[in-house]
C-alpha cells in the first residue's frame, strides 16, 4: 500500500520528492514517507481490529489491489498475456 500512495502521491505533487527530514538514527527520509508510512499502518491495523465487520471487505479489497499492483511492479513480465492471468488468478483468489 505504501509502495502504491507514494508513486500516486508522487506522480501528482513532484515538488513533495524534494523535502526531506533528517532523522538522528535514521539518515534522511523524505517528509512524503513520513506522513504515508503512519497512515498505511493506522490503515491495516484498523482493518485488522475491526475485520469481522460486514463493510471490512473494502479494506480488505484496497490492500488486495496494492499487492497485487506491487507484484506486478516488481516482477518484470514479458508481455501483457501473462499480466492478465495473474490478474485473473488474483481475482479468483479475492473472490474465494
Amino acid at each position: 500500500m505504501y509502495k502504491c500512495l507514494m508513486g500516486l502521491i508522487l506522480r501528482m505533487l513532484v515538488f513533495l520528492s524534494k523535502k526531506a527530514i533528517k532523522f538522528p538514527l535514521i539518515e534522511e527520509v523524505s517528509l512524503l514517507s513520513v506522513v504515508v508510512l503512519p497512515f498505511c499502518i493506522t490503515f491495516v491495523v484498523v482493518w485488522a481490529v475491526n475485520q469481522h465487520i460486514s463493510f471490512a471487505c473494502i479494506g480488505q479489497d484496497f490492500m488486495g489491489i496494492a499487492l497485487m499492483i506491487t507484484i506486478l511492479q516488481i516482477v518484470r513480465i514479458p508481455n501483457i498475456k501473462v499480466d492478465s492471468i495473474l490478474l485473473i488468478c488474483g481475482f479468483m483468489y479475492d473472490i474465494f
